[in-house]
């Protein structure tokens, strides 16, 4: 049984079967182009598929990089094994002729195949304001976000909140989507992984301003907990069937383990360092429990 480092409480790891990539049957597919994300850095166009649902659709050959879509989807697979909430996602199927078929699709550099979508939610406010965001009554669940980001070096969310989706269910949901500046941005190298996985640099922006009033007492722990329990083999399990067309290869692999690896570590000591300095009304103290 895999415990937190320091404790005695179990870690209940959140599994999931992935879909084999290597054989696409089963794979949804685009039936329909509905409109081009507004704001979208990199393009993304929302399409319904034959499984009956609507995908925010990433493409290979987007203009942000060649690792947007290896980004969103191991981040979004990490995020799932450490209980962040993250919008539901697939690995979804865009012919060639499918996207020169639509005009606004047909003049970007889009190459057909496999890429990355995030299911659309129809309800969903982006860039949630702080009585949104009070709405939750969960400091912890705001907590995660920042140590996910810290470990993924995920800074684009500490600025910008339209990569987080408010759902006003009942209860209210809050979920993570846009993971394509993760690790070392869009274009990373595993050179570039290697070099710079530490120092883990504190990050703080215009979201993370919002979110701090209402952080209020320990809301870091059960995160860092999770995150300092990770092993090597947690985070092969999420390396499995990425598409091949990706370039996601075993070196890649293996320096995105390294990289998370290595920050795990050190997440604590920044996050403390963070506390003190921007969320004053957390528990400050999260140091002295983590021993390498």
């Amino acid at each position: 049984m895999n415990t937190a480092f320091g404790s005695s409480k179990p870690i209940n790891w959140v599994k999931r079967r992935y879909r084999p990539i290597v054989d696409p049957a089963g794979v949804p597919v685009a039936v329909t182009q509905i409109c081009p994300m507004q704001g979208s850095g990199s393009k993304a166009q929302l399409i319904l598929f034959d499984d009956g649902r609507k995908y925010v659709v990433k493409f290979k050959g987007n203009t942000q990089g060649p690792r947007v879509l290896p980004n969103e989807l191991i981040a979004s697979r990490l995020a799932v094994l450490l209980g962040v909430p993250v919008g539901e996602f697939e690995v979804v199927r865009v012919p060639q002729v499918f996207i020169d078929f639509e005009p606004d699709m047909a003049r970007r550099p889009f190459v057909g195949g496999l890429q990355f979508g995030s299911l659309f939610y129809e309800k969903a406010v982006a860039s949630p304001t702080q009585t949104r965001l009070e709405k939750l009554n969960n400091p912890s669940l705001l907590g995660s976000i920042v140590v996910f980001d810290h470990l993924i070096n995920n800074w684009d969310r500490s600025c910008h909140g339209d990569n987080v989706l408010f759902i006003e269910d009942t209860p209210p949901r809050l979920l993570l989507i846009d993971h394509g500046h993760a690790f070392m941005g869009p274009e990373w190298t595993v050179e570039e992984l290697r070099r710079n996985a530490l120092p883990v640099k504190p990050l703080f922006g215009n979201f993370y301003r919002i979110m701090a009033p209402l952080m209020i007492g320990d809301v870091f722990s059960e995160s860092l907990e999770r995150v300092e329990s990770l092993q090597r083999e947690h985070l092969e399990s999420i390396m499995v069937d990425i598409p091949l067309e990706w370039g996601i290869y075993e070196e890649e692999q293996s320096a995105l383990i390294d990289f998370i690896l290595a920050r795990k570590g050190q997440v604590r000591a920044t996050i403390n360092e963070l506390s003190r300095k921007r969320f004053p009304k957390t528990c400050a103290d999260y140091i002295e429990s983590y021993v390498i």
